[in-house]
C-alpha cells in the first residue's frame, strides 16, 4: 500500500512538473525574443504566442514601431539641421572671402573690426 502511494505520488509530481514546464515554455520563448530584440538581432517580437499573450506582444510591437518612427524622424531632422549649418557656414565663409577681395571703401576699413 505504501509502495503504491509512493508510485502515485511520483506520477503526480511528474505530471505537475511536465504541465508546469509546458505552461511556462511560451514565457521562455518571449524572454528569448526580448534578449534578441535587446541585442539587435530582431526588430519585433514574434506574434505567434498563446492567445493570453497576444495583446501584450501586439502592444509592445506597436510601441517598438512608434519608437522606430520617432528615431527615424529625429535622424532626418538632425541631418537637415547639419546640412543647414554647413550651408550657412559655407555661405558666410564665401561672403568673408569676397569682402577681403574688395578694395577698402572711403571713410572706414572693414579689416579694423
Amino acid at each position: 500500500m505504501l509502495g503504491a502511494s509512493a508510485v502515485l505520488l511520483a506520477i503526480l509530481l511528474a505530471l505537475i512538473g511536465t504541465t508546469t514546464h509546458l505552461t511556462l515554455k511560451p514565457i521562455s520563448k518571449i524572454k528569448e525574443d526580448l534578449r534578441r530584440l535587446q541585442s539587435g538581432k530582431q526588430s519585433r517580437l514574434n506574434p505567434h504566442v498563446p492567445e493570453e499573450f497576444r495583446p501584450l506582444i501586439r502592444q509592445l510591437n506597436d510601441l517598438l514601431e512608434l519608437s522606430n518612427r520617432r528615431l527615424d524622424r529625429h535622424r532626418r531632422l538632425n541631418s537637415d539641421l547639419s546640412h543647414l549649418v554647413k550651408t550657412s557656414i559655407s555661405a558666410n565663409l564665401a561672403i568673408l572671402s569676397d569682402i577681403d577681395a574688395l578694395p577698402p571703401s572711403r571713410g572706414y576699413c572693414i579689416h579694423g573690426l
